[in-house]
């Protein structure tokens, strides 16, 4: 029988569910970490996860979501910084693309196969709601330095997609060359920034 929880409880367990699912996750990735072993490391019954989260796509999932709510407050933040467009983009895209480099679970989110089993596992209006924020954000941001900067007249969601293909530098690294990726960095946030302005 699942034990039932008051809401002190319940706030707790699920802070330790992230907790201890990032660290799990960070480690082994979301296709070698089990339920077991996450709700070992918390102290509560496997039936009890369940209480909390449909499967461990979906606490794989709101982890991701967490570390990656910088980008909204950041994009927020930008655009009521008075900043010109240029500025802007170099310092949304440096942070954004350090921030992807440096972070585990992005590294795990981009391994092969992940992509595919979070959308076989979660429910797709999940997914759905989740892209959807992040297409409405990116959108407000550049519509934002079209208006009222000099930001490329370029559709909006080009230009997401665009960012989107930018990032996919960073899972290689190794690839560039660890020694120079940093310059290599720089450099194409530069040319990027000078390029999409007019």
């Amino acid at each position: 029988m699942v034990k039932s929880f008051d809401e002190n409880e319940r706030d707790l367990i699920r802070r330790k569910l992230l907790e201890k699912g990032r660290q799990l996750f960070e480690i082994y990735g979301l296709k070698k970490t089990t339920v077991d072993e996450i709700t070992q490391t918390v102290g509560v019954a496997k039936g009890s996860f369940y209480n909390f989260f449909q499967s461990k796509e979906e606490l794989f999932f709101e982890i991701f979501e967490e570390e990656e709510h910088f980008r909204e407050q950041m994009l927020a933040d930008l655009m009521v910084s008075g900043l010109d467009a240029g500025e802007a983009l170099r310092q949304v895209l440096k942070q954004s693309l350090e921030l992807v480099a440096n972070s585990k679970i992005f590294a795990k989110m981009y391994e092969p196969g992940v992509y595919e089993q979070l959308l076989r596992k979660l429910p797709p209006e999940k997914m759905s709601q989740h892209q959807e924020n992040d297409l409405k954000a990116g959108i407000e941001f550049v519509r934002h330095f079209q208006d009222n900067s000099n930001l490329r007249k370029v559709k909006p969601e080009v230009m997401i997609a665009f960012f989107r293909a930018i990032f996919t530098v960073t899972f290689h690294k190794e690839e560039i060359g660890p020694d120079v990726y940093p310059a290599v960095i720089n450099l194409l946030v530069e040319v990027v920034a000078k390029g999409l302005v007019e």
